[in-house]
């Protein structure tokens, strides 16, 4: 992580915790408003790191070839894919062949989760998920900021029920509102938004939880 990404971070949050706008950030800053609207989003600096963008190398059309046989021997040493990819016509070397294993870029491709899966993912204690479904939903967040925000405010109200901090709820409503502004129309309206709690319907809560 850069110094200047943990700079422009810290800073956008600073103001926005003062009561400043996203447009009177990127005034104040001289940045575009996306720029300011991305860092608003990220919980950490960390949220903000993009996943790697890879060229393409000579490795790239024998990567079904390497994705089956891994699958069929999770062990096979590197200098048997070598052999076999020579076989096949590749022309590079054994590091480009090594260094492409070690990247993950041979690795199985994961299906995308649906909405509905997904949802059921981030309303379950992340424990009680089978691990299988723990690695696929810890790549799915890391790879996306929005999401990320969202898991997090979903275990906050989580935590909330479960303690019964009724006293905390105008605290969490508020965040929740905060950052659904943040993150914009696109998120507002998306099946994940939908499906997570209203402020009508916190409200709905907290007057039960009182009445208990």
């Amino acid at each position: 992580m850069d110094e200047r990404t943990l700079e422009r971070h810290r800073a956008v949050h600073a103001l926005l915790g003062q009561g400043h706008g996203l447009l009177e950030c990127a005034w104040r800053f001289g940045w575009a408003l996306n720029t300011v609207k991305r860092c608003a989003r990220a919980a950490t600096a960390e949220h903000l790191q993009r996943p790697p963008r890879y060229r393409d190398t000579l490795v790239d059309p024998f990567r079904d070839h390497l994705r089956r046989r891994r699958a069929e021997d999770p062990g096979v040493p590197s200098t048997r894919l070598l052999a076999e990819l020579r076989e096949l016509g590749f022309t590079g070397s054994a590091n480009l062949l090594v260094r492409y294993l070690n990247q993950g870029r041979a690795d199985a491709a994961r299906k995308p989760p649906s909405p509905r899966r997904l949802v059921a993912w981030l309303m379950t204690k992340h424990a009680d998920l089978p691990a299988q479904h723990r690695d696929h939903r810890h790549d799915f967040l890391t790879a996306c900021a929005h999401l990320t925000v969202l898991a997090e405010r979903v275990e906050q109200f989580a935590g909330l029920l479960t303690e019964r901090r009724g006293q905390d709820l105008d605290a969490w409503m508020a965040t929740w509102l905060r950052v659904r502004r943040c993150c914009g129309r696109r998120v507002r309206s998306s099946t994940l938004a939908r499906r997570l709690p209203s402020a009508r319907s916190c409200r709905y809560r907290r007057r039960r939880a009182h009445r208990r």
